[in-house]
């Protein structure tokens, strides 16, 4: 029995979402990562050790799906992108993709799978159930990364910056302006269709109001062809890190 059945999950706030990097995929785009993981298997086969897990926390957005990744613990929640509804937990599970990273993209039998967050007893059945859920939602996040790893050349970012007025009940009585609140948020999309870039002043905005930033694991290629795996990490205020939206 695994020694995490039954532990209470954690509960994934909004609050807390905010902090992390998002990966948003629709299933048009699930669609084209397929094609494009048939036309390039036998590359990914002799390849595979390119592929790394580059987000030590991050959530990934598929059709109602929400999937929360920290480090090697996968948790699974159903999740209204367009609502202020908190994201209700289902299940959740633990392996290495490191360990098994060839299994999950070249579709091998999985065996490493550890269930979390359950009730000690469950059904054959519904183990099952569960089994494949799992190894459907690996295969989604393989193909984001593999995609990822071969694709560097083609990401293209753009910082876009919010305005959200704020208004107390006291500054409406003393008919005071609304407190205009910037927000900041970076999309990178994995395509070559151009995006405006950003504008001198929104850079400067956006430097000013940054305090902390994430870093998503990359190859570093030294003039000499050695290439070395630069770990994801947070970069200046921990406590107050700002996330990414990734598209497809």
């Amino acid at each position: 029995m695994n020694k995490n059945w039954g532990m209470k999950m954690k509960e994934l706030t909004l609050t807390h979402l905010e902090k992390l990097d998002i990966i948003s995929i629709e299933e048009k785009e699930i669609e084209n990562l397929r094609k494009w993981y048939t036309t390039n298997i036998e590359y990914l086969k002799i390849n595979f050790k390119e592929i790394k897990d580059p987000f030590q926390e991050v959530v990934i957005l598929y059709k109602s799906n929400l999937i929360y990744k920290n480090s090697n613990d996968f948790n699974i929640y159903c999740y209204d992108n367009d609502s202020n509804i908190k994201p209700k937990y289902i299940y959740g599970f633990e392996i290495d993709f490191e360990r098994n990273k060839e299994k999950i993209i070249l579709k091998k039998p999985i065996t490493d799978i550890e269930f979390i967050n359950k009730d000690a007893y469950i059904s054959a059945d519904r183990l099952n159930f569960y089994n494949s859920c799992a190894t459907q939602d690996l295969l989604v996040i393989s193909l984001i990364y593999s995609y990822l790893a071969f694709n560097e050349e083609h990401i293209i970012k753009q910082t876009k910056i919010h305005t959200h007025k704020t208004q107390s009940k006291k500054d409406k009585r003393g008919g005071k302006k609304p407190k205009v609140k910037l927000t900041k948020q970076t999309i990178i999309t994995f395509n070559t269709d151009y995006i405006q870039p950003p504008t001198e002043e929104e850079k400067r905005e956006y430097e000013r109001h940054i305090l902390g930033w994430t870093v998503r694991g990359h190859w570093r290629t030294y003039k000499s062809g050695n290439k070395i795996w630069i770990k994801p990490q947070i970069r200046g205020d921990k406590e107050q890190v700002q996330g990414k939206v990734y598209e497809i």
